[in-house]
């Protein structure tokens, strides 16, 4: 599969490691820092989705939501996203979602709004897992209270969203794309409330805001921005 991803924000909240190790299968560890794990939590917009060998037209579009945890094999640096689940507003890319390994999927409708003064609300309220989000865009982005880390460069060298894409046995398969052209900077969010961390016990530590790019999926993995 390939595709290009128009925009991309990806929210990162730590966890008690205890709790991500008890969503993790044996073949993998989550990656921590002071005793939190992170999820990566990635909201996109995507046009020209199709297989490889199909021409641009034959694309779909849409908007996906993708709930993923940092995990790694054990005696492996590398890090990698195990997938959780996913959602999709375009029903033709759900059910292509659905067939890949390694997570859920269920329908959504994603909205999203933004002004000439750097505000963007993101939202899916008639998703099983509700979401709102706002982000100020021209704000400066905040360490969070507690953080486990000295400071935000610090935390975004360690959990910048890796190419790397784990199933429940451990494999590992690569994300298609140009790290050369990969732009992205932290952005303030001045509010996120997730449906689906409503039984889980979370921290927002901050958000990446990716530009523009294209991606190529490997055969059997979920699609993961």
């Amino acid at each position: 599969m390939r595709g290009t991803l128009l925009w991309t924000f990806h929210f990162v909240f730590r966890t008690p490691e205890a709790d991500a190790r008890a969503l993790l299968p044996a073949a993998l560890e989550p990656v921590t820092a002071g005793g939190w794990a992170f999820y990566n939590v990635a909201v996109c917009e995507f046009e020209a989705l199709r297989s490889s060998s199909n021409p641009f037209r034959m694309g779909r579009k849409g908007h996906l939501v993708a709930y993923r945890l940092y995990a790694r094999t054990p005696g492996d640096s590398a890090v990698g996203l195990f997938g959780l689940q996913t959602e999709c507003d375009d029903p033709v890319t759900l059910e292509k979602t659905h067939s890949l390994a390694g997570t859920s999927t269920t329908l959504c409708h994603v909205e999203v709004y933004d002004d000439t003064h750097g505000t963007v609300q993101i939202e899916a309220e008639d998703s099983a897992t509700p979401f709102k989000v706002v982000l100020d865009t021209r704000g400066k982005p905040v360490r969070r209270p507690e953080s486990p880390f000295t400071s935000l460069s610090e935390g975004a060298a360690l959990l910048r969203p890796p190419v790397i894409l784990l199933d429940a046995q451990g494999r590992r398969q690569q994300i298609g794309r140009n790290e050369a052209r990969w732009d992205s900077r932290l952005v303030r969010v001045t509010q996120a409330n997730w449906g689906y961390f409503d039984d889980k016990t979370v921290e927002l530590e901050f958000c990446y805001d990716v530009g523009p790019l294209e991606y190529r999926w490997p055969e059997g993995f979920a699609l993961a921005p």
